[in-house]
């Protein structure tokens, strides 16, 4: 059996980063954490087999909008997939969301989130 991808979890809350690791690890799926925008770049300077970035959308300091277009920004993560995690619709009207693979509404992780992370993860 192939090792799957590692997934980083960017949330700045630490319970949101609990439910979304417990619900990923549940279906195999290794996950690193990051409370912030920037911790998540430094965390990708360092080699990890991170297949797919999750970050909420709503964070102090650097967005998860700004933290996905930094993570574009840099070519060795080309192949990185994006979901943004949004709580309510406000913040996703608000928001460029163009930059994400996929949206998922916080309210509908356990619905909505496995599923799209393996559709990502199979394209």
């Amino acid at each position: 059996m192939t090792e799957k991808p590692h997934v980083l979890l960017v949330d700045d809350h630490r319970g949101q980063r609990l439910i979304l690791r417990t619900l990923l690890q549940s279906e195999g799926y290794d996950c690193l954490e990051a409370d912030s925008g920037a911790e998540a770049l430094q965390l990708l300077e360092v080699p990890h087999r991170i297949g797919l970035v999750i970050c909420d959308l709503n964070m102090p300091g650097m967005s998860g909008t700004k933290c996905i277009e930094a993570i574009r920004g840099n070519a060795e993560n080309r192949d990185i997939r994006t979901i943004l995690l949004t709580a309510t619709q406000t913040e996703l009207l608000d928001a460029d969301t163009r930059c994400a693979d996929a949206i998922c509404d916080k309210t509908k992780i356990r619905s909505e989130l496995l599923e799209q992370v393996r559709r990502l993860f199979q394209s």
